[in-house]
């Protein structure tokens, strides 16, 4: 059984074809962590999201900025930068299974003394201290999921990428 770590698809479904098939990926026995950024403007977004769902335990993925924007868009959030990207996914039959599979996503991974998050923890910031914060963030998007995207985006420019 082999770990893959896999940053920023941002969408590119054709590129994490070839990424897997040059590794070899057994989906029975491998097991895929993602940085979050599953979504991005490369590609096919829809198709990122939909296989990373469908690879059930085989997968694991933290949210990256992305995936935030995408659930604001989703939950009538207004938030600055185009969003056009998103109309495929949000049009899609599966959309709302989708976006419940999302708000289920964490923000930080810990396993076999390895944590994934997307970008990063801050060093002064114990293991402990990252998970109890992220624990407070995926309880409050999960329970408040508008009122936490709408304070998350606020008024503030989009991050540069």
């Amino acid at each position: 059984m082999t770990t893959y770590a896999i940053g920023d698809v941002r969408g590119n479904f054709q590129a994490l074809e070839q990424f897997l098939e040059q590794v070899k990926f057994d989906q029975m026995k491998d097991t895929l962590w993602f940085t979050g950024n599953l979504i991005g403007d490369r590609g096919d977004s829809l198709a990122v999201l939909q296989f990373v769902k469908d690879l059930g335990t085989r997968a694991v993925t933290v949210l990256g900025e992305e995936e935030l924007r995408l659930l604001a868009v989703a939950h009538g959030v207004q938030i600055p930068g185009d969003v056009t990207a998103f109309s495929h996914i949000l049009d899609t039959p599966d959309s709302e299974a989708l976006m419940k599979w999302l708000l289920q996503r964490p923000f930080l991974h810990h396993e076999h003394s390895c944590t994934l998050v997307h970008a990063g923890i801050p060093a002064d910031w114990s293991l402990t201290n990252a998970r109890t914060f992220a624990f407070e963030a995926e309880t409050s998007l999960t329970t408040e999921v508008r009122a936490f995207l709408e304070n998350m985006f606020g008024d503030e420019p989009p991050p540069n990428h």
